[in-house]
């Protein structure tokens, strides 16, 4: 495989790109990601979107064990941009398979673009004010975002034995949840609980933007060299000063 890798790098790099059909078969170029076909080695590369998303640092932090089997399916991201109300979505293409029905799953961020009414001069750009995430239509049995845990009690009448409960567990599509920032009027500045969620919440939502961002503006656009391992180091990182969380 790496050194399948490194022969479609060269290709792209001395603009032989109408040769890549011949390096992998008699494939049409316009399959190469055909999001209709199956990832199952018949038609295009296999695994292709899984190793770009591995081949990021960003990306290849959020991806688990139990994820890959899914991203194997995972046949295309595309991006678009929306100007009413302004923002762009991200747009995860899957092949038929036995862990969710969906086969499209999208994460839409939108964008706000004007100052503050009650502060104008303290605009400074854009800034993200939620971002919303597809449901996930798991099978039966087949959501793994989520885990069942024992638990022993340790105080009041059932001391000693086990409750099971189910928890949040760590995924790649967690990354498909929505994110809302606390409103005004679920905020109290007296309350330090309420303070902290606020903060928690906003922290998320930097963090999930700069994941979105960066799938938008690097890892789509270049996504032949994060699989072939050959994007340069800290490519997918930015200037976080560009938008305002």
């Amino acid at each position: 495989m790496e050194g399948d890798k490194r022969n479609l790098a060269d290709l792209l790099k001395d603009g032989g790109v109408s040769d890549i059909p011949d390096f992998i078969g008699t494939l049409p170029m316009a399959e190469l990601n055909d999001k209709s076909q199956p990832d199952d080695g018949s038609k295009g590369i296999p695994s292709f979107w899984l190793n770009v998303l591995k081949g990021s640092d960003m990306t290849q932090d959020m991806i688990q064990d139990h994820d890959e089997p899914i991203l194997k399916h995972l046949t295309d991201i595309t991006t678009s941009i929306e100007v009413d109300p302004h923002g762009f979505t991200i747009y995860f293409h899957f092949s038929p398979n036995e862990f969710f029905s969906n086969t499209v799953l999208k994460k839409q961020y939108f964008l706000e673009i004007k100052p503050d009414a009650e502060d104008p001069f303290g605009f400074d750009g854009p800034s993200v004010v939620r971002a919303v995430g597809d449901t996930i239509q798991w099978n039966d049995g087949k959501n793994i975002t989520k885990k069942v845990v024992k638990k022993k009690l340790k105080k009041g009448a059932n001391a000693g034995k086990f409750i099971t409960k189910t928890v949040k567990a760590d995924s790649f599509f967690n990354f498909f949840d929505t994110i809302v920032p606390p409103t005004e009027d679920h905020k109290n500045e007296d309350d330090e609980e309420d303070v902290r969620f606020a903060s928690d919440s906003h922290e998320l939502m930097r963090a999930d933007f700069e994941i979105g961002q960066v799938l938008r503006d690097n890892i789509i656009p270049r996504a032949v060299l994060f699989y072939t391992g050959e994007a340069d180091l800290g490519d997918d990182m930015f200037d976080l000063g560009e938008v305002r969380r």
